[in-house]
């Protein structure tokens, strides 16, 4: 990473200081059981706003309000004929699913409702989905990534993977997917082709989870590492920190400025500060796996294998 100039280091020491003291003190958690008490796949707090979609083993999506206590917006009770998987958003009125029913829904939010307005059917089970207003990128249980444009429906598919793909994310020009091949794909959207192909994880593990803040890509492996690289030097890996102590996956990983908050199927959620020797600022044991995790406005959900969500807020 390049050098930062004094005022960098003074915002990035500050905001360290602010994530240090709201993490410090303990935490007023809000939680509540979502969809007949399966387990949750996915949560997603929609761009902007203070709604947590729910989505669960029980097919259904839930819309909660966790504005001031939480309470339940709308439900879609037959959202998918699988398991809800994954969900994004890049509007507060707008969201999109996808099912172990091969489906990609796109919905909208009206008051009480939510309205369907499109889906599209893919060929193996969904593991994740992004979205922008030009395109859906949608990693099914195959190599293949699918490029969707759903005001025409037209999809490009090109394989990027030799195994099955379980993570894409979205992020200027690129298209970054992990897969069980144990590799980082970088595929360029306007050349439609992988610029960058890169091993993270030795033999017998593999990627789980991806995210990205500013110029550092963070992924999440099997064995309770985080990996981190930095898009300016080429994507070189410039860190791993092992979170976790193989002692299970990293499901989900939220970064901010100055730390990451990550967790996974060691029950534990985790604020961490990426210095040189990584800095543990919080542990909260939630007694039960954490399946995925979503970040608004300083807000963190995170979902788990008991059919709950809990939700932390700004102290």
């Amino acid at each position: 990473m390049g050098k930062l100039s004094r005022p960098e280091w003074k915002e990035l020491g500050d905001r360290l200081e602010h994530v240090w003291e709201r993490w410090s003190t303990p935490k007023d958690v809000q939680s509540f059981c979502s969809s007949h008490g399966t387990v949750i796949d996915s949560v997603h707090i929609l761009k902007s706003t203070r709604i947590c979609a729910v989505g669960s083993r029980h097919k259904c999506i839930d819309l909660w309000d966790v504005t001031g206590i939480p309470h339940i917006v709308s439900t879609m009770a037959s959202a998918h004929h699988g398991w809800v998987s994954c969900l994004d958003s890049y509007e507060p009125e707008t969201f999109f699913s996808g099912g172990f029913d091969s489906v990609v829904t796109m919905w909208k939010v009206r008051e009480h409702s939510c309205e369907h307005l499109w889906s599209s059917r893919c060929s193996q089970a969904i593991m994740s989905v992004a979205v922008r207003p030009d395109i859906v990128a949608v990693a099914s249980f195959s190599p293949i990534l699918a490029l969707i444009d759903h005001r025409s429906s037209m999809t490009m598919k090109h394989k990027v993977h030799q195994k099955a793909i379980v993570n894409v994310k979205l992020w200027g020009n690129y298209a970054m997917t992990v897969a069980r091949d144990r590799c980082l794909n970088i595929f360029d959207l306007r050349m439609l082709k992988t610029v960058r192909r890169i091993f993270i994880t030795d033999r017998f593990q593999w990627p789980k989870c991806l995210a990205m803040k500013d110029d550092i890509v963070y992924i999440g492996d099997t064995v309770g590492n985080v990996h981190l690289l930095d898009k300016n030097a080429n994507f070189k890996r410039f860190h791993i920190i092992p979170v976790s102590g193989s002692k299970g996956h990293i499901a989900s990983i939220c970064p901010d400025r100055a730390t990451f908050v990550c967790g996974g199927s060691d029950r534990t959620l985790r604020v961490v500060a990426p210095s040189v020797k990584h800095c543990v600022i919080k542990e909260i044991h939630v007694g039960y796996g954490i399946t995925s995790m979503s970040c608004e406005n300083e807000i963190v959900a995170i979902g788990k294998t008991n059919g709950y969500v809990e939700v932390y807020k700004p102290g």
